[in-house]
């Protein structure tokens, strides 16, 4: 073999080599464990796709909920930030049993500030209120 078949040889190996890190490096990334809550209101830990589910923001204000009325899709999330003066203790209607969605119950108070999510897995209309304040209400419609 000589001087320059060698060389040529080298070079597609080289070129091989980084052909393979090339397509390792841009493969997409393993999905990575995200915090969640069950229908039970739990943390626990969640694997999402890089695609990750999106979550839906409703403001909690002294004036109530803002939107009053969100619709989202199966499997994702809705946070709820407590922007008021007063405590926050999202729950399923009917006041005060929270039976509507058994498991769509926050069962604590959220100080000013704080915030607290939840994932629908059950689809159709789902109302809920202030558990501190049953006459602000607000409705989350599930695809």
């Amino acid at each position: 073999m000589n001087k320059y078949t060698l060389t040529v040889i080298i070079i597609i190996i080289l070129v091989v080599i980084g052909i393979i890190a090339i397509n390792s490096s841009s493969q997409s990334p393993s999905p990575t464990p995200t915090p969640a809550v069950t229908d039970t209101g739990a943390p626990v830990s969640v694997v999402q796709s890089p695609a990750a589910t999106a979550v839906h923001t409703v403001t909690y204000t002294d004036g109530g909920f803002s939107p009053a009325s969100v619709t989202i899709a199966n499997g994702e999330s809705v946070t709820w930030v407590n922007n008021s003066t007063g405590r926050m203790w999202v729950a399923s209607n009917p006041h005060p049993t929270h039976t509507d969605l058994p498991g769509f119950d926050e069962k604590a108070f959220v100080d000013p500030g704080g915030s607290w999510t939840y994932t629908f897995m059950v689809t159709g209309t789902h109302g809920y209120h202030n558990h501190a304040n049953p006459s602000q209400m607000g409705i989350i419609v599930v695809n």
